[in-house]
């Protein structure tokens, strides 16, 4: 005949668990929320060592993994800017959030149409400014080109570099209806500083909502990106 402490303990063990489980899931939800706080690279990507050899900005496009498990196409941009072209940070800044030249700067572009681009206050007090960006990209054949309409929110992050001037972040509005292209984009734009240059290091996540091969699409992609920075800081 078992004892009366014999019938309790299967009780206490499921409590112990659903304890255990609780725990878990808040430290998860403590990693994800510092995670957010601290930008989604913790650590920034090196140029390649042959980056700067004979011009002062380099690209590239690979499809991996992001933190979360997500397949993306992510493109990077490194420059190196002088900073007797460019006294002051903010002038870097400026250019770049200046939204409404960026059909300016992709102008002289052949992977690049932009039909609209402008800053928009963000209705949201955690994000400082929005991005609405429509655009034709060019895409591999049969597609030819990708019709592209995104609103994006950008905030301030720690800079995961001691010589950093401004790190932000940018991911897009879940709520925006006319999004087509993309359906998933988030980024960093990240300023550091040595004593003759600026370096700007981009990182731009994307998943195209057509029915294309990713790593088909990452070139094209890429090729855009460059084309507008080529305008932004006249390299």
């Amino acid at each position: 005949m078992h004892s009366r402490g014999n019938y309790s303990r299967p009780t206490s063990d499921l409590q112990m668990k659903k304890a255990f489980g609780f725990v878990l899931e808040l430290l998860l939800l403590t990693v994800l929320l510092f995670a957010i706080a601290e930008g989604v690279h913790a650590e920034l990507p090196n140029p390649p060592s042959d980056c700067f050899s004979r011009q002062n900005f380099c690209s590239s496009s690979q499809v991996t993994r992001d933190q979360e498990g997500r397949r993306v196409i992510r493109v990077t941009i490194f420059a190196k800017l002088d900073k007797s072209k460019y006294g002051q940070w903010q002038e870097l800044k400026e250019l770049y959030f200046d939204f409404a030249k960026w059909p300016d700067y992709a102008s002289h572009s052949k992977n690049i149409d932009m039909i609209a681009s402008e800053q928009r206050p963000s209705t949201d007090s955690r994000y400082f400014v929005e991005h609405y960006a429509k655009y034709y990209a060019k895409a591999p054949f049969p597609i030819g080109k990708m019709e592209v309409e995104d609103l994006v929110s950008y905030h301030e992050i720690a800079s995961p570099s001691p010589n950093g001037v401004l790190s932000v972040e940018f991911l897009e509005r879940p709520d925006f209806t006319a999004r087509k292209g993309l359906k998933f984009n988030r980024g960093e734009l990240h300023l550091l500083q040595n004593d003759q240059n600026w370096n700007v290091v981009f990182i731009n996540d994307v998943i195209p909502s057509i029915d294309i091969l990713p790593k088909v699409a990452a070139p094209y992609i890429e090729r855009s990106m460059m084309d507008i920075f080529h305008g932004m800081f006249d390299f």
